[in-house]
């Protein structure tokens, strides 16, 4: 019952079945700048996002996405066109990424 309540629980979390993969789609355009494993410095001027809190990164990708967030200057190339559904995915892919 403990596992299959961790599943559900992952499942709420992550947006609905199937936002792993999305969010993974996603972020492969991410890791132009942030590498495969979200441990790059973009543009040697950000830090490592692999394992940011996924609510952090869905509140900065919607911030980009509304034009008031230019962190490091880098607020141009933040062409976000997610709706919440895709940045819910990515944020949940973004948080599982994990620091070795």
């Amino acid at each position: 019952m403990k596992q299959a309540w961790i599943v559900i629980w992952g499942i709420a979390l992550s947006g609905g079945i199937g936002c792993a993969g999305l969010g993974e789609q996603i972020y492969h355009k991410c890791s132009r700048c942030h590498g495969a494993d979200g441990l790059q410095s973009a543009y040697g001027k950000t830090r490592s996002i692999a394992g940011m809190p996924a609510e952090q990164v869905a509140q900065d990708l919607r911030a980009y996405r509304a034009g008031t967030l230019d962190r490091y200057g880098l607020g141009h190339i933040m062409h976000v066109r997610l709706d919440d559904r895709k940045i819910r995915a990515v944020s949940a892919y973004i948080e599982a990424l994990r620091h070795p």
